[in-house]
């Protein structure tokens, strides 16, 4: 059976490769996305967690730390 007969060129590659580096790419980049978003999670919940003389020290206030902390893990 001719493999060939299924498979295009594409620059190269054939399309069921240049397909599946596609998928590979965006879902190495949607699992970036998800662990980033779980550090900004981790990390607002420390900030909420902060004594007033450590946001201090660090230029907030108890209402800046509330605020940051209360925004949805993928809001800026």
């Amino acid at each position: 059976m001719d493999t060939n007969k299924y498979c295009y060129p594409l620059g190269g590659l054939s399309i069921a490769t240049g397909i599946g580096s596609e998928i590979r790419a965006r879902l190495g980049r949607l699992i970036e996305r998800l662990l980033f978003w779980a550090e900004r999670a981790a990390q607002r919940r420390q900030l909420a967690q902060l004594e007033d003389r450590m946001l201090k020290d660090v230029g907030l206030n108890r209402a800046d730390a509330f605020r940051e902390s209360g925004k949805w893990f993928w809001q800026d």
